[in-house]
């Protein structure tokens, strides 16, 4: 549903404008990074009120399919996804989401690729963030319900410029936590366990003339916010 960019350190990383977390997981190792509202729910927003179907895999399929067909950039249409409100980098309930740039020639199938392509700016800004306080980010592993989505994966690293790592499983939390049992009571050294990759594992490489262009279409959407903020808060006053 929301989503989260977090990575682990020796030492607490801080970066004071985005208010990213960095809270201790343990005695060598502090967890860092920041949490957003908008992830997964709004593709099931996009589904239900935007095209008014049931949110369910074929549902999906059809907007990824959409998407697919599309440029990156979906020529020149921005979708802002604080359709929740939202946490990391701006910490403001009050925001709202936005279409940007909406031309006559813009479809159905423009709409979907630019509201996946917004979260995945989203998420791209607080990697930002986090990457901006600490050594250089090479790749990333991804979990959760968006590793399901090859649409969805590409657009992430095509964006974020970085390798992406799925590891095809639903329980990268549980994992986790097996891994920390594994340490505390002194398995493999009082180390965490190396992930290794296996036949699950699944490598996305970025496209380096699509990042090119979304490099582009990032700055315009580090400007979205600011530029919008006051009328988001006064339409949230006048309707609340």
């Amino acid at each position: 549903t929301s989503g989260a960019v977090r990575i682990a350190s020796d030492k607490p990383i801080f970066n004071r404008d985005a208010f990213t977390f960095s809270y201790c997981l343990d005695e060598d190792t502090f967890i860092c990074g920041g949490p957003v509202n908008n992830g997964g729910n709004v593709l099931q927003w996009l589904v239900t009120s935007f095209l008014g179907k049931i949110a369910n895999t074929e549902a999906f399929e059809e907007v990824f399919a959409m998407a697919d067909g599309i440029s990156p950039g979906s020529e020149g249409l921005l979708f802002l996804p604080y359709i929740n409100g939202e946490r990391a980098p701006i910490w403001d309930a009050n925001s709202s989401g936005a279409f940007v740039g909406i031309r006559s020639v813009h479809t159905k199938a423009h709409f979907c690729r630019a509201v996946l392509e917004g979260v995945c700016l989203a998420l791209n800004e607080v990697l930002q963030a986090v990457e901006s306080r600490s050594e250089s980010i090479t790749q990333i592993k991804v979990s959760g319900g968006f590793v399901n989505s090859k649409t969805w994966m590409h657009l992430l690293a095509d964006i974020s410029g970085k390798r992406l790592v799925l590891q095809q499983t639903e329980d990268a939390s549980a994992i986790g936590a097996a891994f920390m049992a594994m340490k505390a009571i002194g398995l493999n050294g009082g180390k965490y366990p190396v992930e290794t990759q296996n036949d699950k594992t699944v490598l996305i490489e970025p496209d380096a003339e699509k990042h090119k262009l979304y490099n582009k279409t990032f700055v315009v959407f580090k400007g979205l916010y600011s530029g919008l903020k006051d009328s988001m808060h006064q339409l949230n006053l006048i309707n609340s």
